[in-house]
């Protein structure tokens, strides 16, 4: 019934069932999609982990040993001569004129703990000889590969990445840290 002045309005009504159901079976999907590209995301990061871990496993299965002895490269160093007097044969220096030097050569802190390379999906035995130089901190640098047995495996590659992690103390001459070389081997046994 109207009053004067008052006009009545007609809405349509709205099925509010509907709506609540489409909202719901949208909020789903969204939900469903998300964790279906999580699911996508965790077999791909499972996928690669699978090689990740078949190469840890290896890596455990393998022994790698280093030589622990450190063989400092030093220069010939000759004795001093005394020049003669006229009608004198030349003589060594009297040994009290000699300036005593301690050398302590260079020790390890943390050898280095290469991985063992596959080959052809088996592990073998091998060996590697390394020359380095070692700075005055004790780190390896300018390493260069001696020998390498059984050549072309990847174990002198494998040898050479490690040297980064090893430290050495340095090369000391009468307490003052100096520059040196070493020679050490790295053994590889698959166990």
């Amino acid at each position: 019934m109207e009053g004067p002045g008052e006009t009545t309005v007609v809405r349509p009504r709205r099925s509010r069932g509907v709506f609540r159901v489409f909202e719901t079976v949208a909020v789903w999907l969204v939900i469903i999609g998300l964790f279906a590209g999580l699911a996508y995301g965790v077999s791909l990061a499972v996928h690669d982990g699978v090689g990740r871990i078949d190469e840890l496993i290896a890596q455990a299965q393998t022994r790698t040993s280093v030589a622990y002895s450190v063989e400092p490269v030093e220069a010939a160093v000759e004795e001093p001569v005394v020049a003669p007097g006229i009608g004198e044969a030349p003589s060594r220096a009297p040994t009290d004129l000699l300036e005593v030097v301690r050398e302590v050569p260079p020790r390890w802190i943390a050898v280095p703990n290469p991985h063992c390379p596959m080959t052809g999906g088996a592990m073998v035995e091998g060996s590697v000889a390394l020359l380095c130089s070692v700075t005055t901190e004790g780190r390896l640098t300018g390493c260069e590969i001696l020998e390498e047995s059984p050549a072309g495996r990847g174990f002198g590659a494998a040898a050479l990445e490690a040297t980064g992690g090893a430290r050495l103390t340095p090369r000391t001459l009468n307490g003052e840290p100096t520059p040196a070389e070493v020679r050490f081997s790295v053994r590889f046994t698959p166990g």
